[in-house]
């Protein structure tokens, strides 16, 4: 990688942190880019000439969380430890994300089935299906999980969880 290559990294890096920050803290239609350019310091044009528009830098900080959570989730469940110990750090992992990211920031990508519209890619949800299959059962061999339950049953559950801490996290 060239030096202008890094530091162009860098800087899509810096604008989608301090746009992420800003997000957070006053909701996705409050935010300028003329906001977030005077947060990252760099000029309107440059945030323009990386994302195009708020909408398209917006998109791109959901991916990159979503890619995130993945590869934290990937890292969890390739760890030696017992299916329990993996399960919790993974609904704290979730649980933490939820809270980390204003729901006003999340809610203009959200699908009516609940998922991230435009965020996960199919190549990203793949990954996600197999990681879930192998820490299904790794449950099932571990007699966490009840060896009839088919897989689909399973992710059910999960999903009905994870609908569960977001409602908590609403209410909050």
């Amino acid at each position: 990688m060239t030096g202008y290559e890094k530091r162009t990294k860098a800087k899509k890096r810096i604008i989608q942190q301090c746009a992420s920050d800003l997000f957070d803290k006053y909701g996705f239609d409050k935010v300028t880019l003329e906001e977030i350019a005077k947060e990252a310091k760099v000029s309107r044009v440059t945030i323009y000439k990386y994302f195009q528009n708020k909408d398209n830098l917006h998109l791109e900080i959901l991916k990159n969380l979503a890619l995130q959570t993945t590869e934290s989730i990937e890292n969890i469940i390739h760890t030696d430890q017992p299916f329990p110990v993996k399960f919790k750090k993974i609904i704290l992992l979730k649980k933490n994300i939820l809270v980390l990211t204003n729901n006003q920031f999340i809610e203009a990508t959200i699908t009516p089935d609940g998922e991230l519209g435009g965020v996960v890619t199919p190549e990203l949800l793949k990954r996600i299906a197999v990681i879930m299959q192998n820490f299904i059962q790794q449950g099932k061999n571990e007699g966490f999980i009840h060896s009839d339950f088919t897989n689909e049953t399973v992710n059910n559950y999960f999903k009905l969880m994870r609908a569960g801490l977001k409602q908590l996290q609403d209410n909050r």
